[in-house]
């Protein structure tokens, strides 16, 4: 292009009376909260969402952890920031780690091209695990479900015990 023609484009744009606004938005993936996470030996770059109810993976990404075939049939309408809308391929409910500790969630999986990331992690996550995001990066804690354990020792009593609430009879008789 000549660039007298150049100018005169110019010209004419900023001498239009536009109402409407262009906007552009550049996303910095360095700026982002990510995590590194594993399906076995497959390591995936995943951003943490908490505004997202589901967790993603593209579709690419998730024929190097499963088998495509396996993939529920179930589909899913998702509407996102300006009411944009993307139909899920389907999910799959997968093991995998984040700093060494065992997670379990169901995946729904995205075309290719609708989704920058390898991996989103929504806030179904936080059924098992509580998210810290710091300076450092996203922290994990993962919920312990420990069963609590208490041994009593009845030896030296001298009133007899109330077992009143104790509904199992074995122990009852046991301890009468």
């Amino acid at each position: 292009m000549l660039p007298s023609m150049l100018r005169r484009i110019i010209k004419n744009r900023r001498s239009s009376k536009r109402t409407s606004k262009e906007t552009c938005t550049l996303i910095v993936k360095e700026g982002l909260r990510t995590k590194e996470i594993f399906f076995g030996k497959v390591k995936i770059t995943a951003l943490i969402d908490s505004g997202s109810t589901v967790s993603l993976l593209r579709e690419n990404t998730s024929r190097r952890i499963m088998d495509p075939t396996k993939l529920s049939k179930n589909k899913m309408l998702l509407t996102g920031i300006g009411e944009a809308q993307v139909t899920t391929i389907g999910s799959f409910e997968h093991k995998f780690k984040i700093d060494d500790e065992n997670y379990s969630l169901t995946w729904h999986v995205v075309p290719t091209d609708k989704l920058k990331f390898e991996a989103v992690i929504g806030s179904d996550l936080l059924e098992q695990a509580s998210i810290s995001f710091t300076k450092e990066g996203v922290k994990f804690n993962k919920y312990e479900n420990h069963a609590q354990l208490m041994q009593i020792s009845a030896e030296y009593l001298q009133e007899e015990l109330d077992l009143r609430h104790v509904e199992n009879r074995q122990i009852k008789k046991a301890k009468s």
